[in-house]
């Protein structure tokens, strides 16, 4: 969240500013390439001496094979030519080092080449959009802008896409992002098994299986998507995803290290009490499982709406009324519009969930969404509009 000095700053300052902080990263920039050619240049160097040494070894061993070695040193014919046990140990222990220099040398070159391949390296993630704050990898500017002066339309088209801050997140899941504790850096180490665990909906995609040996890979085919059940498992099958909030919370912690067994009980359960408080997803199913508890007679239905009756650009998250609707009865009066999601008690198809509905992102990725904030939708708003 930016600072009340910085939000205080004219746009001509904050621009200055950013210019300021560019020029200097990119005069780092430049000083550490210097090094690295310089490096480089060593390497060259002492490779080339490397390739003479070798090949003055090699003229030494054909002079020695062609019989052009000094007469002093020439091998005795006859009775003479009988090698004794010590000169030979001798003979052959210089074999086995020239050998061995050889193997390494090799190795070397090896090792040279792949330090020669050119790395890859975006830099920083430091580049600031001035009209919304997003942050940027300076290869992501336009293609019209320059390095001094860089722009970005991706985020915000220049200023003309109003997108509202992030709201805070709870205190229990900033200090696990942050802290350097123990339970803190368990946490972000398995954080997608974590979210994974809470998440309302599944994953789906084609896969692409790799066969052979290499570097473990995966590869998907086509396009991603999120897929949602039924508010209830159907009779011999175990609850997943959303239905885990809903079905048999007695063994709540139980049913999920069913499914991810690696994880810590501690946060576990501490996420799923700071998830019960500020998200409204998750109220809704909680509310569900309640009326279920009562033993309601009639069916229950959830509606996680499409399109939001609430502003759009206020600042607030949302609450548990304004992102889905329970309704008790057979169903005459649901009303749904286009790309609502309607959730049965009992119903064993998968829902696909529209890319482009705002319950998309924060069904899924809970732990980024802690408080139901919208993801990317057609509604979102544009600076000076009506409606």
């Amino acid at each position: 969240m930016p600072s009340r000095q910085e939000a205080n700053e004219s746009l001509k300052l904050r621009q200055k500013r950013l210019a300021k902080e560019r020029q200097a990263r990119f005069r780092k920039r430049q000083k550490i390439h210097h090094e690295r050619i310089m490096e480089e240049r060593r390497k060259k160097v002492a490779k080339e001496r490397l390739a003479k040494e070798r090949q003055a070894r090699l003229i030494k061993r054909q002079n020695i094979k062609n019989n052009n070695y000094p007469s002093e040193t020439q091998i005795p014919s006859g009775q003479e030519a009988y090698e004794p046990l010590d000169l030979r140990q001798k003979r052959l222990t210089k074999e086995r080092k020239a050998r061995s220099r050889k193997s390494n040398n090799n190795e070397r070159e090896i090792s040279d080449k792949l330090e020669c391949i050119p790395r890859h390296d975006l830099g920083r993630i430091d580049q600031i959009c001035v009209h919304c704050g997003a942050k940027f990898w300076m290869e992501e500017k336009n293609h019209s802008s320059n390095r001094t002066f860089p722009t970005f339309s991706i985020c915000c088209a220049h200023g003309k896409v109003l997108l509202l801050p992030l709201t805070e997140p709870p205190s229990y899941l900033l200090n696990l992002y942050t802290s350097s504790e123990s339970d803190a850096i368990s946490f972000r180490k398995n954080i997608r098994r974590y979210n994974n665990v809470l998440a309302c909906t599944s994953f789906g995609t084609n896969i692409d299986t790799f066969h052979g040996q290499g570097i473990s890979n995966f590869r998907i085919h086509g396009q991603v998507y999120h897929r949602i059940g039924p508010l209830l498992p159907e009779e011999g099958h175990q609850p997943a995803f959303a239905q885990l909030y809903i079905y048999d919370s007695v063994h709540e912690i139980e049913n999920r290290h069913n499914v991810m067994q690696e994880l810590d009980e501690k946060i576990l359960l501490n996420l799923l009490n700071m998830m019960d408080e500020c998200n409204p997803y998750i109220q809704n199913f909680r509310h569900v499982r309640d009326l279920i508890q009562t033993n309601v007679p009639d069916e229950i239905f959830m509606v996680i709406y499409a399109d939001r009756t609430q502003d759009l650009r206020r600042y607030n998250a949302p609450t548990a009324s304004e992102v889905a609707a329970i309704m008790v009865g057979d169903g005459h009066e649901l009303h749904t519009a286009n790309r609502d999601i309607l959730l049965k008690m009992r119903d064993g198809n998968l829902q696909r969930i529209s890319e482009i509905h705002p319950s998309y992102d924060p069904l899924h990725y809970v732990l980024l969404f802690p408080r139901g904030d919208d993801g990317w939708h057609v509604d979102v708003p544009l600076i000076g509009s009506v409606n």
